[in-house]
């Protein structure tokens, strides 16, 4: 697509717009940030266009994912540049719920743009505070299983839990470590800094015996979403097919971003 045409289409994809800023300027495009202000004027006057103001947003959005973790660790950060990276400009004074189909188109946006820096970058590992806050937003959603690209927030919506068989402790599983946490007295204050359990409890045996659970079991959502995946089903109307169906809206909508990044390039 031509340069020009790029800039101005209102459904620019923010990688083909960051690739043509890079061809344009440079590396130093990338290394030395450039305020709100200076991108807009320089664009418009180098390739001689008015700058719809969501492609200034998915630019400036593009970069910082680019060349900071935030977007992998903070969930204002990661709040606010999903719904940039999903074509909608962004309401910093407002927190608006996110549905599962742009955030991951996000993540995926996002990931996207590290694997492509290559060796100037590396891919981030989500903190497990996105990774609540995602299935929080998930939840919300009416979604509880969560397949790549968010998988990394599944366990929290799935409400990954156990129930002690010595103590009968039912506790969200937090460490994933296999122990109980009141059997290997986790909690006390001596091991408060690290969260560990008492090693000696450990090695006589205790906070072992404990079952996992989820508490929003998601197998039958699991089988649903690749059978419909396959078109091999017919969704119908329950819990399960229900989740299924919106996790199919999101799949579509990562494809179409997918298939506009391919006709820009």
């Amino acid at each position: 697509m031509a340069p020009a045409l790029l800039l101005v289409d209102e459904q620019a994809h923010p990688l083909a717009l960051l690739r043509l800023l890079v061809g344009k300027y440079g590396k130093e495009f990338l290394s030395a940030p450039w305020s709100m202000s200076v991108v807009r004027k320089s664009v418009e006057a180098d390739f001689e266009v008015e700058l719809p103001e969501i492609n200034l947003h998915k630019i400036l959005a593009a970069v910082a994912v680019a060349t900071q973790d935030s977007f992998w660790e903070h969930w204002e950060h990661f709040h606010f540049l999903v719904q940039v990276l999903s074509n909608n400009v962004p309401d910093p004074a407002t927190h608006h719920e996110l549905s599962v189909a742009q955030m991951m188109v996000a993540v995926d946006i996002a990931s996207t743009i590290r694997a492509e820096l290559a060796t100037l970058s590396h891919q981030p590992a989500f903190s497990e505070e996105l990774g609540r806050y995602v299935a929080a937003q998930a939840l919300q959603a009416g979604v509880w299983y969560l397949p790549p690209p968010l998988a990394f927030a599944e366990h929290h919506a799935a409400g990954k839990s156990y129930k002690c068989r010595d103590c009968g402790n039912v506790s969200e599983i937090v460490f994933d470590d296999g122990f109980c946490d009141i059997c290997t007295d986790r909690f006390n204050l001596s091991s408060m800094a690290g969260w560990t359990p008492d090693l000696k409890l450990v090695g006589k045996g205790w906070g072992k015996n404990i079952e996992i659970f989820e508490k929003n079991p998601t197998r039958g959502v699991r089988e649903r979403f690749a059978a419909a995946l396959q078109k091999r089903i017919t969704l119908q109307e329950n819990r399960d097919d229900i989740c299924a169906a919106k996790l199919l809206v999101a799949v579509h909508f990562v494809e179409k971003r997918r298939n506009q990044l391919k006709v820009q390039a």
